[in-house]
């Protein structure tokens, strides 16, 4: 592939896991959250900058964030499958991912993720 620059990361990948929610369903009509599921992928991770902020809704733009760049399955929330999004933990705070980016130049994906408070 032209500009693939997936093989460039690999000098600066971190170990990092997912924290993925596996599907829920209603039991006997009460929802029962899916269980979590650890991941391992590997990351570069950094900062979020002014640009990817404006990604994010007004409300969270003052929010701690901060960018993963990788070549593993990163997910935000799908209404659709009925999935939450992936959350990872980092530097002691529990990042929730936000905002996911296929990137078809360099083959990697990008994902802002926010700090969750608690």
């Amino acid at each position: 592939m032209k500009n693939d620059v997936s093989r460039a990361l690999l000098r600066w990948l971190e170990p990092l896991d997912i924290i993925r929610k596996d599907v829920g369903a209603y039991i006997n009509g009460d929802w029962v959250n899916g269980s979590d599921i650890t991941v391992p992928i590997k990351a570069v991770i950094q900062n979020a900058n002014p640009d990817d902020l404006i990604l994010l809704p007004e409300g969270t733009r003052t929010t701690e964030a901060v960018k993963i760049h990788t070549t593993s399955t990163v997910k935000t929330v799908s209404e659709v499958g009925e999935t939450d999004a992936d959350e990872f933990d980092y530097n002691g705070s529990r990042y929730r991912v936000y905002d996911v980016f296929t990137r078809k130049i360099g083959n990697y994906v990008k994902a802002v993720a926010i700090r969750i408070k608690t």
